[in-house]
């Protein structure tokens, strides 16, 4: 089964690519989606990368969580779960 991974402190400019290819040492590499800055688009250093299967998703937190990139430090854990989306009560429309 697939499992998401949550991952910060990714250094500035590294590339998706670059980025799929160093979790590929723990395995497939599903998913990448970067986390970007509502207010002005530009990279937070956050993704989520989802692995092929939860063995792998493991390997890949061993491998990388605490790693030192480029004077950060990989920060890399299983993502939460999305809670799901609620939708706004119904109001009664109106208007004039």
């Amino acid at each position: 089964m697939r499992q998401d991974l949550y991952v910060k402190n990714i250094p500035e400019g590294y590339s998706d690519d670059q980025l799929r290819r160093l979790f590929a040492v723990a395995g497939k590499v599903v998913a990448l989606h970067r986390i970007m800055d509502p207010n002005n688009g530009l990279d937070t250093g956050c993704a989520y990368v989802t692995m092929a299967s939860e063995k792998e998703a493991k390997e890949a937190i061993e491998c990388l969580d605490e790693a030192h990139f480029d004077s950060t430090i990989l920060k890399v854990k299983l993502a939460k779960p999305r809670a799901p989306r609620t939708s706004p009560p119904a109001g009664r429309g109106g208007g004039g």
